[in-house]
């Protein structure tokens, strides 16, 4: 007879992993990277040139961006009402831009369009707040996969949305629109309905388990990111009987992760047979032994823990000292890796101005090459750049999968700095834009899978580098303010640069209302630009270090 509280343990276990797969859904269909598939569309039906274009993209990074108010949200109300309301913005924001593509309803002002696009943007900042919020209270012994996952998930969204457009719809920008404007909010509501607060685990059995299921997580993403590579790198399985085939390969692997706490379920109701299903005959006692939660129940020791390992730092004290052992407004005092400095300290030290400058010049880049995806991929004279915006967001996925986890194993092996991985990601990027600005377009393959690939690893790498820099009691506002690198960078590569550029060599086209650009001088100028400025960037990492 299975006791009250022996129910009670399975539904909090059947909890934790039916919205574990609810939010794994959420990130995989969150629809971001997306912009180049519409771009083009929005430019022809609005009448725009290439640097207005990129003012949008700079709105929707905006958007993105400006996650403050539900960071703050986040401390008063659930995760599901943040989920609602990411799902009420995804709606107003995708919903708009497809009645002006689909031309339903006349489009409106430039201003009006900016607003729009920074609100389809912003709905990226209310999944990732109530997602890895509550994932790190529901996984504390796990946060750093889980965290992982999710962010690989995402990298895989662009990549999945551009095949069914293109197998559903013909690759068309309204479509896939549509798509965006319902397919996100419907999970959001999904998840906000299953993924709730249950729980840490408390047992050691409980934490292995924990662990086992992440590895076959990661597993069913990295066999989704193969199938997604090799669909678009074998033309024979973009047509025919070939192209069911994959669709059908594609919803079996998004449908797997239900698998497993269906199977988990079932493992627990058997073991609940007998006095427990953690207390089964045969089980030694070290396997039933209860985590230390009465220590830290949801990780908040781990959650302050450097991830540089060295020896205690007293934190205790006057926190503003780090700052004011300098002897000027920017020296070079000794920088303990792991201190806890706190953000106004920031401004008053080289390091955190070296560190902004390098992820400002890769993460920059990188943006900009993802937003003008679509006019890259026009100029190179591709009539649909799905194939490409697939393998960007491919190169993302493995970026953000395998970075953290390389630089970890070599942090801890060779002791090689991890402001040094942040350098070496850009040394690809560097090859592909000297390249790219040939207009080849064998480089645009290669280009839209390696730049993605940086600038995933760009973004993992990004999160363990400030923690360990600046510590972690003042992590949140540090990082705050540092990761506004990405919207700078993206103002200034793609809504001035790389839109200025391209208008140079623009002209209009017979038939055509808008500013179009054809040929290896579009983008040339641009990306031997962005070639020499990471070079420089790339030095910076190890700038730092000294």
């Amino acid at each position: 007879m299975v006791s009250s509280e022996q129910r009670l343990e399975h539904t909090v276990f059947a909890r934790r992993w039916v919205g574990f797969v609810s939010a794994i859904w959420l990130m995989a269909l969150s629809g971001s990277y997306g912009f180049a598939n519409y771009s083009t569309a929005l430019k022809d039906v609005l009448g725009l040139n290439q640097k207005q274009l990129n003012r949008l993209s700079v709105g929707k990074d905006l958007g993105d961006s400006s996650g403050i108010l539900a960071g703050i949200l986040c401390n008063y109300v659930s995760a599901s009402t943040l989920l609602c309301i990411g799902a009420a913005v995804s709606l107003v924001g995708n919903g708009t831009q497809w009645l002006v593509v689909s031309q339903i309803i006349s489009p409106p002002p430039y201003w009006i369009m900016f607003i729009v696009a920074a609100v389809a943007g912003n709905t990226m900042s209310w999944m990732n707040t109530s997602v890895f919020t509550l994932s790190v209270r529901n996984f504390p012994r796990n946060r750093g996969p889980v965290a992982g996952l999710f962010k690989a998930y995402m990298g895989l969204s662009a990549a999945i949305y551009s095949h069914c457009c293109d197998y559903f719809f013909s690759s068309s920008a309204s479509k896939y629109l549509l798509m965006l404007a319902t397919v996100p909010p419907t999970f959001c509501l999904i998840t906000a309905v299953f993924f709730r607060p249950v729980p840490a685990s408390e047992t050691a059995e409980d934490d292995k388990v924990e662990q086992q299921s992440l590895f076959i997580f990661t597993i069913m993403s990295i066999a989704l990111a193969l199938l997604l590579v090799v669909k678009s790198l074998v033309p024979g399985l973009q047509e025919g009987i070939a192209q069911p085939v994959v669709t059908a390969l594609l919803f079996v692997l998004l449908a797997a992760p239900a698998l497993v706490p269906i199977v988990l379920f079932f493992k627990v109701k058997k073991k609940a047979a007998g006095a427990s299903y953690l207390d089964e005959g045969g089980v030694s006692d070290n396997s039933n032994e209860t985590l230390d939660v009465s220590v830290k129940p949801i990780a908040e020791d781990e959650l302050t823990k450097p991830l540089l390992d060295q020896s205690e730092i007293d934190v205790e004290g006057d926190m503003s000292s780090p700052a004011d052992q300098e002897s000027g407004w920017l020296s070079r005092s000794v920088l303990r890796l792991g201190e806890d400095w706190s953000t106004l300290s920031l401004f008053k030290t080289w390091h955190s101005y070296v560190l902004y400058a390098t992820l400002f010049f890769g993460t920059g880049s990188g943006m900009s090459f993802a937003n003008n995806l679509g006019q890259v991929g026009q100029s190179f004279g591709f009539s649909t750049v799905t194939l490409f915006t697939s393998l960007f967001s491919l190169g993302n996925f493995f970026g953000r999968i395998t970075s953290g986890n390389v630089s970890e194993y070599f942090l801890k092996t060779l002791s090689t700095p991890r402001p040094a991985w942040i350098g070496v990601v850009k040394l690809p990027m560097i090859v592909l834009f000297t390249w790219l600005s040939f207009g080849s377009g064998a480089s645009l393959y290669a280009g839209s899978l390696i730049v993605g690939f940086s600038h995933g690893s760009l973004i993992t790498l990004t999160i363990p580098t400030i923690s360990e820099f600046y510590g972690l009691k003042y992590f949140g506002t540090n990082y705050m303010v540092l990761n506004t690198h990405i919207l700078a960078g993206s103002i200034i590569f793609s809504g001035i640069i790389a839109g200025y550029l391209y208008d140079l060599h623009a002209t209009y086209e017979e038939g055509e209302s808008s500013l179009t650009c054809y040929g290896a001088s579009c983008y040339g100028t641009t990306f031997r630009l962005y070639a020499g400025c990471l070079a420089r960037a790339s030095c910076y990492g190890f700038t730092i270090e000294n």
